[in-house]
């Protein structure tokens, strides 16, 4: 029995990148790996956590002002490339396959609602043999706009026809944890080690370090969870 912050869910919506999987600082290193020093800014600029691929290189695009030098479907398909190519260095979060095995088994549906396109999406998930864990999966294509707007949560949540305080949202992201905030759902943060809880919105119900913290406090009281986590 769930007597913590997990009780009353009936479904569990998962972000992809930074949440479920540790892949953001792949996905750096790829457009790094791509886009040559030698055409950036003094300064450059590498894109921001919880942005879609696409957007991200306009942003880049846009901030090292490479409009002139850059085809943004060439880089795309780069980078892309590049990141599946190290593919061996994405992890799992920690504790995230044994959470997700107990909430299957206490009868949790789970889905996964991710900025990244579809194609990567399951490409990723079938790699790390997670696929069977997931009811349904949205990718942020599937939707007029992408996190941080909240269609993609308000999709998932017309699929699941369940009350809103029924579903609860794990993400990373500043973006992503807005569009939960403005989907109206509750949030737990995979906090990264560079923001602070202060930066999210009222809603979020708890901050952890990875899914190692909601297993080992799976059965004690949500005060006890909170204590602990800022005691750190």
């Amino acid at each position: 029995m769930y007597k913590s912050v997990l009780n009353g869910y009936e479904a569990i919506i998962f972000d992809l990148d930074g949440t479920v999987v540790q892949s953001e600082n792949i996905w750096q290193n790829a457009i790094r790996a791509i886009f040559d020093p030698e055409i950036l800014s003094d300064k450059p600029y590498y894109g921001e956590r919880g942005l879609q691929l696409r957007e991200n290189i306009e942003l880049i695009i846009l901030k090292n002002q490479l409009r002139a030098q850059v085809n943004p479907d060439v880089y795309y398909k780069l980078i892309i490339g590049e990141f599946f190519n190290n593919f061996e260095d994405v992890e799992l979060t920690p504790g995230f396959q044994e959470l997700a095995e107990r909430l299957k088994k206490d009868g949790k549906r789970l889905v996964l609602a991710t900025n990244t396109d579809r194609d990567i999406t399951l490409e990723v998930i079938k790699r790390l043999k997670i696929e069977n864990y997931f009811e349904f999966v949205i990718s942020g294509e599937e939707v007029a706009l992408r996190k941080p707007n909240p269609a993609i949560y308000i999709e998932a949540i017309k699929r699941l026809k369940l009350p809103k305080e029924r579903i609860l949202v794990f993400e990373d992201s500043q973006a992503g944890a807005l569009a939960a905030e403005l989907a109206d759902l509750n949030k737990i943060v995979v906090l990264p080690p560079d923001l602070s809880p202060s930066m999210y919105g009222s809603k979020t119900r708890n901050f952890i370090d990875d899914f190692n913290d909601i297993n080992d406090y799976i059965d004690v009281d949500a005060d006890t969870f909170i204590e602990d986590f800022f005691s750190k």
